[in-house]
């Protein structure tokens, strides 16, 4: 992977996990890859030399996006095996991490396991239980579940958990229609509208019920 981004290749081959739908091959735009990493690089604050590790396959979008956004802004970016039970080191403190609910519960239930170690924890890939919600608010450090799919590259909108069921739109895209998305029926022409850069304090709200309807900034 790093060596396609370091050939300026304008096109990238990533296949869907199949969780709303039959899996397909699609064919991303750099330009949109690109757009996607510094909207969630400008979101968070990250910087160059800051630290995340990489604890999700990097086959899937998950873990590929965190790969461009450590190219993009500089991070550095700890390789772990792809577990359960994240490989984490204690006492070894992280700036940005992302994992799947799944990986969050296990830490969560694991005593050894110091949440103060993550400075900020992004999940996504499936949806969070209230249990777990309710477990992962109480953590010293704020956790974000996002909304997206394999179409838009990760996450389009985050909610912080613990703090209502709305999802912030992030910075710098909008819709050029108005539109209403659903997970399993997200058309490419309506990808190709989400990925429009524009200013970066735009900003919308998402219904929590699985639907986004957006219109463009003021």
């Amino acid at each position: 992977m790093v060596a396609w981004w370091n050939s300026g290749s304008a096109t990238y081959t990533l296949h869907t996990s199949g969780s709303t739908g039959a899996p397909k091959e699609l064919v991303l735009q750099r330009s949109h890859i690109e757009a996607s990493a510094r909207a969630t690089i400008a979101f968070f604050g990250l910087s160059e030399g800051q630290r995340s590790p990489l604890l999700l396959s990097a086959k899937r979008v998950g873990g590929f996006m965190m790969v461009v956004r450590a190219l993009v802004a500089g991070l550095k970016l700890d390789i772990l095996p792809v577990e359960r039970r994240p490989a984490t080191r204690p006492g070894l403190r992280y700036d940005f991490v992302a994992l799947v609910p799944e990986q969050a519960a296990a830490l969560a239930a694991d005593p050894k396991f110091n949440p103060k170690d993550f400075r900020c924890t992004l999940l996504g890939g499936a949806d969070v239980r209230p249990e777990l919600e309710e477990a992962l608010s109480k953590w010293p450090r704020p956790v974000y579940h996002g909304y997206g799919m394999t179409e838009t590259l990760s996450h389009v909108a985050l909610r912080k958990l613990g703090h209502g069921r709305t999802y912030q739109g992030l910075p710098g895209f909008f819709l050029r229609k108005r539109a209403r998305l659903w997970w399993s029926t997200i058309l490419r022409a309506e990808f190709e509208d989400w990925l429009q850069p524009t200013r970066p304090t735009s900003c919308h709200s998402v219904n929590s019920s699985g639907s986004v309807d957006l219109t463009e900034p003021l």
